[in-house]
């Protein structure tokens, strides 16, 4: 017994035995972190991209009075978001995009702005294109939440439910 007491042939692979779980778990959990990281990056960057795709659209197509964006501009913004271009026939920019990705746009617009100069004088009120809107400066709104899909999901473990959350505002500058 006392001889098999001082054998250590073995005691290398038992401590890698008991190690490797919790080197895996540090490995793929960092992993699924950065891709976590990834995915809302790209949704942030989409919606940017679909914010200022609205926000060059011409003044007429708002209506500070409802809160409501011209149709058209909606669809394309929504392509524009999820798929990167204008074209249907493209790939999205992350997986499940399309099938419970939920939108919802809308625009506000101030009633009046005060512009102080550092003379002291004080300018209220808009002008140029915003005329079309009562003087008002629509402000569009874009919210957007998408499920997360894990990378880990297929091998077994049990899915959590991570949603991706962006919103993103644009000042309209009409076109």
């Amino acid at each position: 017994m006392s001889r098999l007491a001082r054998d250590t042939r073995g005691s290398a692979a038992v401590e890698m035995a008991l190690a490797l779980p919790i080197l895996m778990a540090l490995f793929f959990g960092s992993v699924e972190l950065g891709n976590y990281f990834q995915s809302q990056h790209v949704l942030v960057k989409g919606l940017r991209d679909g914010a200022v795709f609205v926000a060059r659209q011409d003044i007429s197509k708002f209506n500070c009075t409802t809160g409501a964006i011209d149709s058209g501009v909606v669809t394309e913004a929504k392509k524009l978001i999820q798929k990167s271009v204008l074209d249907n026939a493209a790939d999205d920019r992350l997986p499940l995009w399309a099938n419970t990705t939920t939108y919802s746009f809308g625009v506000a617009c101030p009633t009046s702005v005060s512009i102080t100069t550092s003379s002291g004088t004080t300018t209220t009120g808009m002008g140029g294109i915003y005329v079309a809107n009562s003087n008002r400066a629509p402000v569009v709104t874009i919210n957007v939440s998408m499920p997360y899909r894990l990378l880990m999901s297929g091998w077994g473990l049990t899915p959590i439910s991570l949603k991706l959350n962006a919103t993103q505002q644009a000042v309209v500058m009409g076109i």
